[in-house]
């Protein structure tokens, strides 16, 4: 069994003067003899991506939408993703300038699955696709 090295303790106070003055100018608590930093509480939301389509909010097993390419969004899956500029030899394509990434969602240049969902959430990619 795995050690756990890290958890999370929400402390509850009774108004922002609290939480200014706590994360402003104490920024840590002694508790169960080890120094906790002080952060803000975010309430984030689990984020589940499809490795078939890559869109959100729905498992893989559960995907009808067709495979899409996680590196260019074309119409094929990452496996098979390739580059008619590098030479056939090569050990990887995915990495080569002559194909641009794009992401599925957003249309970004970067693929669908380069940023963990806690930083990239779907709210994101619906905020810079609607803009």
């Amino acid at each position: 069994m795995t050690q756990k090295m890290h958890s999370s303790v929400t402390l509850t106070v009774s108004s922002q003067e609290e939480v200014d003055y706590l994360l402003c100018h104490i920024g840590g608590l002694f508790m169960f003899g080890k120094y906790a930093m002080l952060t803000h509480f975010q309430d984030m939301k689990q984020v589940h991506q499809c490795t078939k389509c890559w869109g959100f909010d729905h498992y893989t097993s559960q995907c009808n939408r067709r495979g899409t390419c996680c590196i260019c969004a074309g119409p094929h899956t990452e496996d098979t993703h390739t580059c008619t500029n590098c030479p056939p030899t090569a050990k990887t394509q995915k990495g080569c300038q002559h194909h641009p990434m794009k992401c599925m969602n957003c249309k970004g240049n970067h693929p669908a699955n380069s940023m963990p969902p806690l930083h990239h959430s779907q709210r994101q990619h619906t905020e810079c696709n609607s803009g």
